[in-house]
């Protein structure tokens, strides 16, 4: 998982009163983002068991919303169909609330996914281009780097290597080594055994080591990263409170 974001948002909920731990907002702005981003079911489910008004409509647009994200993020492992719907869900709350920024709340990708997983190309195509058009438009590097890795992932080999190389372009200068690393990676396989595989792997490799993200780093060894690129110690996060 990505460590430090993870290690970062528990020092942020440790530094709140134990009063403030039980309510919905505090918990969510500190972890929920890393659960989202990093797929951590395990996680997701700990801050929903923080958020006691996870369940109350009356609640606001953006926690409604995130509640929905991390119930997709439970879901996703076991039971896909679960996970469309918490995502289609949140999709609606927010379009009818006029909210299209692609960057808060990343349901489209992640549901053009669950789509094309679950046997449906055509809808899993309609809103991948929905998202990068819309990332497009608001022309955020992290959002549009993702939404040209999702897209690549739907298209044909020649096109999806060109999206790939936009979206490594894009992400070079955004600060975001997780998405930078998960492009490079994508860009590996789908060159096959090209020229550029092995500089797009050891790079990708560097970057999850830097971050602490364990799991990309293995999936980068995988893809061939050198094996003398040795990782370094990992740190250990701390547990889920039982």
């Amino acid at each position: 998982m990505h460590t430090p974001a993870r290690a970062a948002a528990w020092h942020a909920l440790d530094l709140a009163p134990d009063g403030l731990r039980t309510l919905s907002a505090f918990p969510l702005a500190a972890l929920a983002p890393v659960a989202i981003t990093t797929h951590d079911h395990r996680l997701a489910t700990h801050v929903l068991t923080l958020c006691t008004h996870h369940t109350d409509h009356t609640a606001g647009l953006h926690l409604r919303a995130t509640t929905l994200m991390l119930r997709a993020t439970t879901a996703a492992r076991t039971d896909p169909r679960t996970a469309l719907e918490h995502l289609t869900t949140c999709g609606a709350l927010l379009t009818a609330a006029g909210w299209d920024n692609p960057v808060l709340f990343p349901w489209r990708p992640w549901a053009a996914r669950q789509h094309h997983a679950l046997g449906d190309p055509g809808s899993a195509r309609a809103l991948a281009d929905d998202d990068l058009d819309r990332a497009r438009h608001w022309a955020a590097p992290t959002a549009l780097g993702r939404a040209l890795r999702v897209r690549a992932a739907l298209a044909p080999p020649t096109e999806a290597t060109d999206l790939l190389d936009e979206a490594i372009t894009t992400l070079r200068p955004a600060h975001d080594p997780l998405g930078l690393a998960l492009a490079l990676l994508d860009r590996a396989r789908a060159a096959g055994e090209g020229p550029t595989t092995g500089d797009h792997t050891r790079e990708a490799l560097t970057l999850a080591q830097a971050c602490g993200a364990d799991w990309l780093a293995a999936r980068a060894r995988r893809l061939g990263a050198p094996a003398d690129h040795p990782p370094p110690r990992p740190a250990t996060p701390p547990p889920l409170a039982s």
